[in-house]
């Protein structure tokens, strides 16, 4: 026997309490008795129809996958504006519906999409219900503006800190505002931000959303950091999208406007105190690839324009992690240090330099043309952007074939074959998502260090010309993985070397020695090389590091 799936679905609370769900299904079974069908109920409740995105609505999602699975072959709706008002949505679940041939049913009769007339016909149903609805949408708005100068109704949306809503209207909440006064005066009496929000979590005092867990932000939002705190003096403001207009509203006032006045003038003293972050546009030569082996964190650097007031140098970031996340995550302790930050650079340039130098494999692999068989660089370009861009449409499908799963299994029991072919769907595309990250991964490696063999072959015999420090940047990050660095006394650091290739220590032998023409190979090679760094520091004088050459750190 056949099915009639009755889709039901209402606007606004007060539908559901009342008795439109009920009417929208007595219809559609009626239409099922008619047509001697079973019925099957598909209930939404209470849910806008505006959305771009139909898969916003749960129920409707799981109906659609049905139907694009071949399950669903006759639709009930009241009104068409039931699937949905929008029309780039409309126009989505009309195309589904076309193109598995499915006949939908109204009060007012039986639309199927082969038949053109029935096409045109509701497309102009469609129009006229799309136009009532703008008008309707248009009242709604009007009231709502009458009301807020009237100072009869909230705004919308969650109310502030301090406030419930009760009947549309904006009321006192006594509970939130003993702790809003708190805030307000720990503020005004100097405390800071990260003070407050300590306080309001070991007090479990919850977030407006419900969150046990308060951010700096969201206390500084209370505090009046988007100028919003005139509200709990006795007014805010509210601005029409559509018009423009700016009406002021009432509300309950629950702050003394000295309060208020104290927490705005420490604000002011507290902006002006600011130092504004500018971002370090400085370059450094080895910034990306140092690393402190002290407790592995990433290296920064600091340049001083007035290298005869400061010197400039690269330092640990951990201070700054332990200050950032001090409530979040453990301390690291580090005694690394500050490093010079010129002496460091000549001392990794010439170390590099001088492995290169001697190394067999480095120097056979710029000289080879390795790229040959494999097209154009410019062709593995279009097809790495192609691939990539390949790779974010399948994520993207992957996220919403997750999404209809996790709605397909609260029904598992009716829905097997649907979850199963889901899920298959989804093993499959992931599947194909590792592969093509893979494939770019070696790719993209591929094309970076051709890149960096065409930039340097014209050197390769006299690496020392390379003067300019982009360029010598360039090369650096064309060998090197990264740089650690340790501290091994006051004066001794360690540096060490880690290469992309095994350069360190490589061999050079002939196949055959009297017959040069049968080839040679080139064997060992180490990745890394550990460096032995002396730091010299004399009063009035710059910083100077010496590199340390001894049985401790012996030099290939």
């Amino acid at each position: 026997m056949e099915v009639l799936h009755i889709y039901t679905r209402v606007s606004q609370r007060i539908q559901e309490e009342g008795t439109s769900l009920d009417y929208q299904r007595e219809l559609g079974e009626k239409c099922a008795l008619e047509l001697g069908f079973r019925h099957e109920l598909h209930n939404e409740g209470v849910h806008t129809s505006s959305s771009e995105n139909p898969m916003d609505r749960d129920v409707l999602r799981r109906l659609l996958a049905r139907v694009e699975n071949g399950e669903v072959r006759h639709l009930f709706v009241y009104n068409q504006d039931r699937l949905s008002r929008n029309d780039i949505a409309w126009t989505t679940i009309k195309v589904i519906l076309i193109k598995n041939e499915v006949v939908l049913h109204t009060p007012n009769g039986r639309i199927s999409f082969e038949n053109p007339m029935d096409r045109l016909l509701f497309g102009v149903v469609s129009e006229i219900s799309a136009y009532e609805n703008a008008l309707r949408s248009e009242r709604t708005r009007q009231g709502k503006l009458r009301r807020l100068r009237e100072g009869k109704i909230w705004k919308g949306g969650p109310p502030n800190f301090g406030y419930s809503i009760v009947d549309k209207e904006l009321v006192p909440n006594d509970e939130e505002i003993v702790w809003l006064e708190k805030m307000y005066e720990m503020y005004a009496n100097g405390k800071p931000l990260s003070a407050i929000r300590m306080e309001l979590i070991a007090n479990g005092v919850l977030t407006r959303r419900g969150n046990a867990i308060w951010n700096d932000r969201s206390v500084d939002v209370i505090l009046g950091a988007e100028n919003n705190c005139e509200i709990y003096a006795g007014s805010y403001t509210y601005k029409d999208k559509k018009s423009g207009e700016v009406i002021t509203c009432q509300s309950p006032s629950i702050l003394p406007m000295k309060l208020i006045e104290r927490v705005r003038k420490e604000r002011l003293k507290r902006n002006e105190m600011r130092v504004p972050r500018e971002v370090d546009k400085n370059f450094y030569l080895l910034r990306e690839m140092l690393v402190c082996d002290e407790c592995n964190s990433k290296m920064w650097g600091r340049i001083f324009k007035d290298q005869n007031r400061s010197e400039s140098f690269y330092f640990c970031k951990s201070a700054h992690d332990n200050y950032r996340y001090k409530n979040t995550k453990p301390k690291k302790n580090c005694k690394l240090g500050n490093i010079s930050l010129t002496p460091m650079e000549d001392i990794v340039w010439e170390s590099v330099i001088r492995v290169l130098e001697k190394s067999n494999l480095f120097k056979e692999e710029v000289k080879a043309k390795v790229f040959d068989e494999d097209g154009s660089m410019d062709e593995q370009r279009k097809v790495l952007d192609n691939k990539r861009k390949q790779v974010g449409r399948q994520k993207s499908k992957l996220s919403k074939e997750n999404q209809l799963l996790a709605l397909l299994k609260e029904d598992e029991r009716e829905l097997k074959d649907t979850i199963h072919s889901v899920s298959l769907k989804i093993i499959e595309l992931e599947k194909d998502i590792e592969e093509s990250e893979l494939w770019i991964a070696k790719t993209e490696e591929k094309v970076r260090w051709i890149d960096w063999v065409g930039q340097f072959s014209s050197k390769i015999d006299d690496l020392r010309q390379i003067q300019l420090p982009k360029e010598r940047k360039d090369l650096l990050e064309g060998v090197l993985t990264k740089i650690g660095v340790r501290k091994v006394s006051t004066r001794e650091r360690s540096i060490k070397l880690h290469f992309k290739y095994p350069y360190v220590n490589d061999s050079f032998s002939w196949v055959d020695e009297k017959n040069k023409s049968s080839g040679y190979d080139i064997t060992g090679g180490e990745y890394t090389v550990t460096l032995g760094a002396e730091i010299i520091r004399v009063r009035g004088k710059k910083t100077e590091m010496r590199m340390i050459e001894d049985d401790k750190y012996p030099f290939p």
